[in-house]
């Protein structure tokens, strides 16, 4: 529980402005550098303001009841293909998740690829992430992003 509230902490001091999203099934904090859009009913993605064709890039796909085994099988053979791994994480009471994460370089910059998929007593959801910040900052974006999905 220390861990957590220290990535809670370290993040919302990071993203001082922020915005609120709203979907049909939850609501979350992201900060205002990202573009939201969403159908409110399964998928939210979000890209820099400044340049959408550069990361970061974001994609939460949510209302996969019944898909969660396929997509969790698909990640993990994409990830394992190129070096990476899905592996099982705690997360909240009543709650199953894995996450796999992945560096790679491109013209000289390294990005990070992350992949969270989460199955609470609600609703299931991948989220999945593309960035240049650094791997254990996004890492920690992530989760801290499915800690929310998880209270809502």
């Amino acid at each position: 529980m220390k861990i957590l509230s220290v990535i809670t902490f370290t993040l919302f001091s990071i993203a001082a402005y922020a915005s609120e999203v709203k979907t049909d099934l939850f609501t979350i904090t992201l900060p205002d550098t990202l573009a939201v859009e969403t159908d409110n009913e399964s998928r939210l993605l979000a890209f820099g303001k400044n340049n959408p064709y550069s990361p970061p890039f974001l994609s939460i796909e949510f209302n996969i009841q019944g898909k969660v085994s396929i997509i969790r099988e698909n990640v993990n053979k994409e990830l394992t293909s190129l070096g990476g791994k899905l592996t099982e994480v705690m997360c909240s009471p009543d709650c199953s998740a894995w996450y796999g994460e992945l560096e790679m370089s491109k013209e000289n910059k390294k990005l990070s690829r992350h992949h969270y998929i989460g199955k609470n007593k609600v609703f299931s959801y991948i989220i999945s992430y593309g960035t240049d910040e650094g791997i254990d900052k996004a890492k920690l974006f992530v989760f801290e992003l499915a800690s929310q999905l998880n209270k809502s």
